[in-house]
C-alpha cells in the first residue's frame, strides 16, 4: 500500500490529497454505521494504512521538503468556483456523449462552468434510476447507507464552493469551506465526480447481483445505461489534425535558428502547439513560452506575457516586448500562419528587426542583436511599473477631463 500511495504521489498530488480525504471520510461513516464486529474489522485498517501513509512520506521527503519550502504559486492555483460540477450536468451531458449531441442539449451544456475536460459530473437517468431504486431498499442498512451518504456528499463537495444552475450561480455551498482546507485548496471540485462514479459503480454492481428484480428488468436496465452513457460516437470529436508548419517538420528550421537558441513561437502559450513543434525539432531550440499549466511568477510578472497569452492592453507593447525578449536573450520570432494576429506581429516588429523571411508557413522575424541590447537592463518589475504608471495617468487625465466638462456644463 505504501509504494502504491507513493506512486500516486508521483502520478498526481492532488488525487492523492482527495483521495485520502474520501477514503478517510469512508472510514470514518462505516466506524458510525457498522455493528461492533464489523467496526472492529474496519478500525483494524487504520493502523496499516497509517504505516504505508509514513512509508510513503519517508520515501518523498526530499521532494516534500522543496515543495513546501519553495514551492509556487502558494494558495488556489484555478479559480474552484470556475472548475465546479453544474447541478444539470448530472442528468444533461455535454459533447462528449452521443445524447450530448442532440440540437436541444446542447445550449444547456455549453453554459457549464469551466472547460469541456471538467464537465463531467452526467450520470444519466439509467444509472440515477438504479441508484434511486437501491437506497431505497438498503438506506437503512449499514453498507447501504454508507454508499448513500457517501455519495451524496461527495456530489455536493462537487458543486463547488456556490450552487451553478445552467451556469448561473445562486447560493453558496459547504464546499465553500473545504476549499479554505490546507493541501486542498488546490484541488479543482470537479474532479470530486471521479470517486462519486466508483460508488455508482459498486452501487450499480450491487443492484445487479442482489436485487429481486426480474432478469428482465435488470436487462432493460443494463441496456439503458450503456445507451445513456454512450461516447460521442464521431471520431472526428476525439482527433485533430496535426499542424506542424513545413518550416519545423522539414528541417528548414536548421539553417535559419542555431542549436539552443531561444525562440518565441506564436500563436503563444495554449493558444497554439509551439511545444509540439519544439518536441518535433527533437528540442533543438530553446523557446521563451510553452504550456505546462500556469504561468510561472517570473512570466506573470511582464505585461506583455498577458496580451501575448490573451485579450490584454499593454501601453507601449513594442517597448515591452522587446524588453521581455531582451531580458530572455531571445532573438528571433516565429510567427506562423495560423497565428490570427499575424498581421498585427508585422506591424509591431517591422521597425526592429531585418526584413522578415516568409518560408514554410511561418514568418520568421530575426532581431539584430543591437536592437536587444538597446532594450536591455529592464526587469519585469520595471517593465510593470512603468505600463501600471501610463495606465494611472491616462485613467486621472480622463477622469479630470470628464470632471472639466462636468464642472462647465453645470456652471
Amino acid at each position: 500500500m505504501g509504494l502504491t500511495l507513493l506512486i500516486q504521489f508521483l502520478l498526481s498530488v492532488e488525487v492523492l490529497a482527495t483521495m485520502t480525504f474520501f477514503g478517510a471520510m469512508a472510514i470514518v461513516l462505516a466506524l458510525g454505521f457498522s455493528e461492533d464486529a464489523d467496526r472492529r474489522r474496519i478500525a483494524g485498517l487504520v493502523a496499516p494504512l497509517t504505516a504505508a501513509y509514513a512509508l510513503m512520506l519517508l520515501l518523498v521527503s526530499p521532494y516534500l521538503y522543496f515543495m513546501l519550502s519553495y514551492a509556487l504559486p502558494h494558495g488556489q492555483i484555478w479559480s474552484t468556483d470556475l472548475f465546479s460540477t453544474d447541478a444539470l450536468n448530472f442528468l444533461i451531458p455535454t459533447q462528449v456523449n452521443a445524447l450530448g449531441q442532440l440540437r436541444v442539449l446542447r445550449p444547456i451544456s455549453a453554459k457549464f462552468p469551466g472547460n469541456v475536460f471538467e464537465r463531467s459530473a452526467y450520470i444519466g437517468p439509467g444509472l440515477l434510476a438504479v441508484v434511486a431504486v437501491y437506497a431505497k431498499r438498503h438506506w437503512r442498512e449499514p453498507f447501504g447507507k454508507l454508499l448513500i451518504d457517501s455519495l451524496i456528499i461527495i456530489c455536493v463537495l462537487s458543486l463547488g464552493p456556490f450552487l451553478h444552475v445552467s451556469g448561473n450561480s445562486i447560493c453558496p455551498l459547504p464546499g465553500k469551506l473545504f476549499s479554505m482546507l490546507p493541501a486542498l485548496d488546490k484541488a479543482l471540485p470537479a474532479r470530486f465526480m471521479m470517486y462519486a462514479f466508483l460508488v455508482i459503480a459498486v452501487i450499480a454492481s450491487a443492484w445487479l447481483a442482489t436485487s429481486p428484480a426480474s432478469r428482465l428488468t435488470k436487462n432493460i436496465a443494463a441496456a439503458l445505461i450503456v445507451i445513456f452513457s454512450l461516447p460521442n460516437l464521431d471520431a472526428a470529436y476525439w482527433t485533430a489534425k496535426v499542424d506542424t508548419p513545413e518550416f519545423f517538420s522539414s528541417g528548414l528550421y536548421r539553417r535559419y535558428i542555431a542549436p539552443g537558441a531561444n525562440v518565441l513561437v506564436t500563436p503563444y502559450f495554449i493558444l497554439g502547439n509551439s511545444m509540439l513543434w519544439q518536441a518535433q525539432t527533437e528540442m533543438y531550440f530553446r523557446m521563451a513560452g510553452g504550456w505546462i499549466g500556469p504561468l510561472p511568477e517570473e512570466y506573470q510578472r511582464w505585461p506583455i506575457v498577458n496580451a501575448l497569452a490573451g485579450p490584454a492592453y499593454v501601453p507601449d507593447a513594442r517597448a515591452q516586448l522587446m524588453s521581455f525578449l531582451s531580458s530572455h536573450d531571445v532573438g528571433a520570432i516565429v510567427v506562423g500562419d495560423n497565428d490570427p494576429d499575424r498581421a498585427l506581429w508585422r506591424s509591431l516588429l517591422a521597425p526592429l528587426t531585418v526584413p522578415p523571411v516568409e518560408i514554410g508557413g511561418v514568418t520568421l522575424y530575426r532581431i539584430p542583436p543591437e536592437t536587444l541590447a538597446r532594450y536591455g537592463g529592464r526587469s519585469a518589475v520595471e517593465a510593470q511599473t512603468r505600463a501600471d504608471t501610463t495606465l494611472f495617468n491616462a485613467l486621472l487625465a480622463a477622469a479630470w477631463k470628464y470632471a472639466l466638462k462636468e464642472r462647465i456644463r453645470v456652471s
